[in-house]
This record gives C-alpha cells, structure tokens and sequence, in this order.
C-alpha cells in the first residue's frame, strides 16, 4: 500500500476553493457524472475505423465475461415536438419520409457490422430518444426483422433486459403487442406529469391519464415482465400537491417500477425563462429546498400504496419506486453489468454498441464515441463519430465517479476486484483529502461518505477527477 501524500490545510484549502469556483461556473451540481465525461471527444472516426475497433476489442477479450455483457443501443432522434426542458437529443420531425430513411440507415448498419458481431451474443437491447414509437408499426417490424436477422442475442429471457421507450401519446398502442412479439419484456412510459397546465407551459404532448392508464394496461396484459412509468419532479409550477396528485395516478394504474427524475434544466435560456435564475441559484436555493417536499409527498403514497423505495437522498438526481409483488416474478440473474440502463451502465464491466444519430458507445477500456452528425445514407468512410480513447485511469475513475453518483459508498474490494489494485494507491491524494475533512470513514469494509450538500460532493470528486487527469 502506497503511504498517502501529505497534504497542508493551505493547499488543501486552495484546491477546494479552486473546484469550487469551477462548479460556481459550469453548474454542475447534481451532474457529477460529467467529471468523467471532461475530457472532450476531440478524435473523429468513420464506420470503418469503428468496426476495426470492435474487431480488436472482441479478439483481445476472447474467453472473458466482457464479451458476454455487451449490450445494444438504438437512438431515434425524432420526436412531435421538442419539449422545453429535454436535454436528451432530438429533431422535431417535419418531414415524415426521414423516418423510412432512418429506418434503411440503420438497417445498412446492421448489415455493414453484422460479420464483426457474428459470434457475439448482444445481452440487453435499448430503444431510446427521442420518441422510438414514433415509428409506425410496418417501420418498427422491419426494423426489428432485420435487426434479429443481422445479430445474435442472449437466449434466456432471463438473463436480459429488453427496453423499448414509449410515449402513449404519440400512434397506437397496437405497436405495445409487436414489441412483445419480438421479445421485448421492458416498457418505459415518459408520463413526466398529469397536470395540464405544468405540461403546455413545457410545450409537452398531453398525456391524458386515460391515455396512460390504457397503456399500461396493454402493456400488462402483453405479459411485459417490467412497466416503468417516469414523473419529473421540479418543474416551476410544480406544487406538492400537483406532484402528488400525479403519483397517485400513477400508483393506482400499478406500473412494475416508477421513475422520478430531478429537473435538469436543459440550458440559461430554460432557467431564465421558468425559473428566472441561473444554474448556481437553481441548484443552491431551489432544487435542495423544493425536491425534498415534492420527495416527501411521494414517499408517503408508495408506502400506502404498496411500492418501496430506497432511503430518500437529497443529493441524489433521480429515485425509483418498486411494486416488489410484481418485480418478485421477473428476477434477473443479480451481477454486474446486467443492468437495464440506458446508453451504457458507468461501472459495470460491461460495453455498448449504440447506433443512430446521437447514439453513444463503449468498448471497456478502449474507446468511447459518439455519433454527432446524421447520413440520409450509410457511408462506412465518411468520419460522424467523435471519440476518444479510453486507459485504465479512465475505467477507474469511471469506477468511482459512478459509485458516488449511486449512493456516498466506496467498496474497495469490489475495486480491486475489477482493477486488480487497491484504491487507495491509485487515489491516495483524493483519500487522503476526504479523510483529512472529515467526509469519510471506514465501516465493515466500505468507505462511507459524507457531504452536506451536491456542491460538497462535487467538489471532493473532483479530487480523484483531477489525480486521474495528472497520472495522463
């Protein structure tokens, strides 16, 4: 074990004063997953380059469990209209034959990569957006036709999670049961909110709550293993009984899990319109003192309700509810990196192949990219993706950076599990900083953190963002 470098009050009170003002500037608070996210993608690659990549990384990792938990992601960039507080990537669709083009693009996709993945068993799909349904029923068949035909998949529904994004306000729910016909088992409905009024001010679709409750509905009765319906909480007009009065809607309809995400607002132009302030004052006055009441009303009603949930936590950015009656009858083999998250999953050893404007992908330990420019056409030479190469630092930090997002515990073992080393050798500066404030200790074999606000927890992640910069 390294000993830990010394660190005087006085530097130790500079480096926090100079996170501090770099947080004050970009208002990054809740957001401490951008700390491993800095780094710009400054390499661009064309489809080419990217297949040599997965090539690679799939001959380097022969016989390794990494290869079994390599998921799938599909970015629809489409939506009706664009709502105002979506920070998600997106066009308002105008022309509706982008969507076949969209459709024949991502098929050529399909066929150009399919020799590359041809012994890989892909383990969770996720259809995200955008607005996925917003193709028709004839699109999302030869899609999915051509997508089963082109790759293989994990076998036991069992051992994966299947995600399709639903928006019940936008085509029929006919496209419910063809999701199920191809295998999907998890529906995600965007319900946001069920007041009118916090809806139109947002430039929202409706969602009517007889809409909703006759997609879950369908969605129950086509036997899909998990239904989770999301609710965003924070928006300017939004009160605790508003809030609450959507809840309990949603509890009463029974989805298998509910999903309440913090407002994160998308821009200056958001804040200063709704909120009339900037990020530092929304996160420093608003947000702490706003969510835990509309928190607190939630709460309540799942416990009458039959959800659970896990301990409130200020600092967190999003909290889920579960119907354990239901989620009892579909239990997913428990290990890492069989989670159902979107894009990819930050700590788990697991990678994504993501297609679609917009999309992102990850190859553990070598390269994360993302699409940033759309072809009305497949052009395997022409360089749309932007990247950047991936080290181990980068894996470990990723490591950390996640674990403080998802709880204030750091589980040493499973660090040196993974990496093969302990972490207070890779990080000694950053331990030494939180054991010499005061904000960690440790208990039955984990560090336990503590942080008085977001702020504070940015602050000290920055330590181990920056030691990890420095070893570059």
């Amino acid at each position: 074990m390294t000993d830990a470098p010394k660190i005087s009050n006085r530097d130790l009170e500079k480096q926090i004063s100079f996170f501090k003002d770099f947080l004050e500037k970009n208002g990054y608070y809740y957001n401490i997953s951008r700390l491993y996210t800095l780094p710009k993608y400054d390499e661009k690659y064309a489809a080419s380059e990217i297949k040599k990549y997965w090539e690679n990384f799939i001959r380097a990792n022969k016989g390794q469990e990494v290869l079994g938990n390599i998921n799938f992601y599909v970015h629809t960039p489409f939506c009706r209209s664009r709502c105002e507080y979506c920070s998600f990537p997106s066009w308002e669709l105008k022309d509706e034959k982008k969507l076949d083009e969209y459709v024949e693009y991502l098929i050529e996709n399909f066929r150009f990569f399919r020799k590359t993945f041809s012994k890989i068993k892909f383990r969770n799909i996720y259809f995200g957006g955008g607005t996925p349904n917003i193709l028709s029923s004839a699109q999302i068949e030869k899609l999915f036709s051509a997508l089963f035909r082109n790759f293989n998949f994990a076998d036991d529904p069992k051992e994966r999670i299947w995600t399709y994004e639903f928006n019940s306000s936008v085509g029929e729910l006919s496209k419910i049961s063809l999701l199920r016909k191809f295998g999907f088992n998890r529906i995600s409905f965007g319900v946001q909110s069920f007041s009118e009024k916090i809806l139109l001010f947002n430039r929202r679709d409706s969602q009517k709550y007889e809409t909703v409750k006759k997609a879950i509905e369908t969605a129950k009765k086509n036997k899909f293993d998990i239904v989770n319906a999301d609710l965003i909480a924070g928006f300017s007009t939004d009160t605790p009984d508003t809030f609450a009065d959507s809840f309990q809607k949603l509890t009463a309809m029974r989805p298998t899990t509910i999903t309440v995400y913090g407002l994160y607002p998308p821009s200056d132009k958001y804040l200063a319109s709704h909120f009339k302030m900037n990020y530092p004052q929304y996160f420093k006055t608003y947000y702490p003192k706003k969510i835990p009441k509309l928190l607190k009303k939630a709460y309540d009603i799942a416990g009458k309700n039959g959800y659970d949930a896990r301990p409130f936590g200020s600092m967190d950015f999003f909290w889920q509810f579960n119907d354990i009656r239901q989620l009892k009858k579909f239990n997913p083999r428990k290990s890492r990196g069989r989670e159902y998250g979107g894009e990819f999953s930050s700590s788990s050893p697991s990678s994504t192949f993501g297609l679609g404007p917009f999309s992102r992908s990850y190859l553990r330990g070598t390269l994360e990219y993302q699409q940033s420019a759309s072809q009305s056409r497949f052009d395997p030479e022409i360089k749309i993706y932007s990247g950047r190469k991936l080290s181990a630092n980068d894996e470990m930090l990723r490591f950390v950076i996640s674990s403080m997002e998802h709880g204030n515990i750091l589980r040493p073992r499973e660090f040196a599990g993974i990496f093969d080393k302990e972490i207070i050798d890779v990080f000694p500066y950053a331990m030494n900083a939180l054991k010499k404030k005061k904000k960690m200790r440790e208990k039955k074999g984990v560090f336990e953190l503590f942080f008085k606000d977001s702020g504070e927890k940015f602050i000290f992640a920055s330590f181990f963002a920056y030691e990890s910069m420095a070893k570059k």
